[in-house]
């Protein structure tokens, strides 16, 4: 059977919410506003008592950001912010870029979306998704887009409503009501059961430090590598396969996360053991250790600043046929690991 649950999008206008009563509705998440615009002092002023309140009841939360961007610029603005507002709470649900205000350019949409887009997958393990009503679709490149997120929310309020564009969420009414909130609510149907894909985000094996992720789609493979570009952490092709690392503790987390977000598989990459030394290739010519070589304090067998003899005299290496560059150098040399120097002799 066709997964469809009941879901409601909350935003300050909604005002202050009765949990315990919401909690009554049957609703299988919540998806909250986290803000507007370019900054972060236009976080919804009920964003966080909202998050909390729905964590109270145990329900499930996405969230969205309302773009008011006009360029490329504006909308890594409005990105920042948003993660800044978000500040690595945890979502069941994506984050949705919002984009319906008619003051934004037809012809830039399509770019101001991708660089949204872009920026949460690159800057954070939060799943993408893009949300706004049908006629608006017709004007943006959604090829582009489907390929930059990874869920789509339609609103359209029809009785007869479009069926073409396909979408995880479609919000059917901004007129529903719920108990436990005050005046008129969005409601939605949800036909992706994100709660289930999300479940196994707490049995990560975060053991290794480096993971081979895939096999990726070309889409997949520019996420990851621009995830690990923003985070600074070195990655590799291999074939259908990106390998990514080593990473701290976080950033494994937020890179597993995306990862189980793309539904991809992750294997962690063990440290490759050093190969083990030949016969008369473990030391330097002469059979002595050089400091630094053995384990700590090693200093070849002797105590350190000690030649075997009492007294505790320095080692003394002897030049013999060296010429006037090499001596230079050696002489170099030794006086960084701590020895002396005699000229001539056996």
């Amino acid at each position: 059977m066709a997964f469809c649950a009941l879901a409601a999008d909350l935003s300050a206008h909604q005002g202050r919410v009765n949990w315990p009563a919401l909690k009554t509705a049957g609703l299988y998440a919540l998806i909250l506003r986290a803000g507007y615009g370019r900054e972060v002092s236009q976080k919804d002023k009920y964003f966080e008592e909202n998050y909390a309140g729905a964590g109270s009841v145990g329900l499930p939360v996405g969230a969205y950001w309302f773009s008011y961007a006009k360029d490329p610029a504006d909308a890594e603005k409005e990105a920042r912010a948003c993660l800044e507002v978000l500040a690595g709470r945890p979502l069941q649900l994506p984050l949705y870029f919002d984009q319906e205000e008619n003051s934004i350019p037809a012809a830039g949409r399509t770019a101001c979306a991708l660089a949204f887009l872009n920026y949460i997958r690159a800057h954070s393990p939060y799943r993408t998704g893009y949300y706004s009503y049908t006629a608006w679709f017709a004007g943006v490149d959604l090829a582009a887009i489907r390929a930059a997120c990874d869920s789509i929310w339609l609103a359209d309020y029809r009785a007869n409503y479009d069926t073409a564009i396909p979408r995880d969420i479609h919000q059917y009414t901004s007129s529903g009501s719920l108990p436990g909130i005050s005046g008129r609510v969005d409601l939605d149907h949800v036909y992706r059961d994100f709660v289930s894909e999300t479940k196994g985000e707490g049995e990560m094996d975060l053991s290794f430090d480096t993971y081979k992720i895939g096999p990726v789609s070309e889409g997949d493979r520019q996420s990851l590598a621009a995830f690990a570009e923003g985070l600074g952490l070195g990655f590799a092709h291999e074939g259908d396969y990106i390998v990514i690392g080593p990473a701290s503790l976080g950033d494994r987390k937020g890179l597993l996360a995306l990862a189980q977000s793309l539904g991809l598989g992750a294997e962690g990459v063990a440290p490759q053991e050093p190969d083990e030394p030949t016969e008369g290739e473990d030391k330097p010519e002469g059979g002595e250790d050089r400091p630094g070589d053995g384990e700590e304090g090693d200093t070849g067998g002797q105590e350190s600043g000690g030649s075997g003899q009492e007294g505790g005299e320095k080692t003394a290496l002897t030049l013999t046929g060296a010429g006037p560059a090499q001596a230079e150098l050696i002489k170099a040399l030794a006086g960084l690991w701590g020895l002396g120097v005699k000229e001539g002799g056996e």
